[in-house]
């Protein structure tokens, strides 16, 4: 039987800290940082629904003894692409 471990994604946005009380049961800390990857992916989505894209957000990871084993910043998300150059355009 595979053994899972709990860990907790706390939240932090426009300056608080959302805390994951219940946690959530995956198989180790890399399925943990995909999961974690995911949130902050839905959470720049929602954010570029609202047109306001806050670079600070972040998820903590810890494990059940409170250890802070990675905390995955927005930049971790995702890959900002410059423009090519064919591409460049100014918004008016």
């Amino acid at each position: 039987m595979l053994q899972m471990a709990r860990f907790f994604f706390h939240v932090q946005e426009s300056g608080r800290r959302i805390e994951d009380l219940e946690g959530t049961e995956v198989q180790d800390l890399a399925a943990a940082k995909r999961l974690g990857l995911a949130a902050l992916c839905e959470l720049i989505t929602e954010q570029v629904k609202d047109r306001k894209l806050e670079c600070g957000g972040r998820i903590e990871i810890e494990d059940e003894d409170g250890k802070v084993l990675l905390d995955l910043c927005a930049q971790c998300a995702i890959t900002i692409m410059p423009p090519s150059d064919a591409q460049e355009r100014r918004c008016p």
